[in-house]
């Protein structure tokens, strides 16, 4: 996950018309924080807001898979355009590249 902010955190950085965060949903809301802190720190993210959420459903309205270790979404106006969902283990820095890379079609 490391991997994916920073090459997001590099595309809006780039590209000041993109905007992102990052939700952890994690009951340890403490714990997730200096997870988030560390991850901040030896990511060198710099853009992107870190952000902790402690229901395990996630927000209201994200309709985040149960099963998924890590969910990606993306959207443009009020329309969710991108959809990822990864169960444990399965998001590789190969496909956190290609993730990321879909950040640039929306500007």
């Amino acid at each position: 996950m490391a991997s994916l902010v920073k090459a997001v955190d590099s595309a809006i950085a780039d590209d000041k018309k993109l905007k992102c965060f990052v939700v952890y949903v994690n009951s340890d809301g403490a714990a997730a924080a200096a997870e988030l802190e560390k991850l901040a720190t030896s990511a060198g993210v710099k853009k992107v807001p870190l952000t902790v959420f402690t229901d395990p459903k996630g927000p209201e309205g994200y309709d985040i898979a149960k099963e998924a270790d890590v969910t990606i979404m993306m959207w443009s106006g009020a329309k969710v355009k991108v959809n990822h969902a990864f169960a444990k283990g399965g998001l590789t820095e190969e496909q956190a590249a290609k993730v990321a890379s879909e950040a640039k079609t929306f500007s």
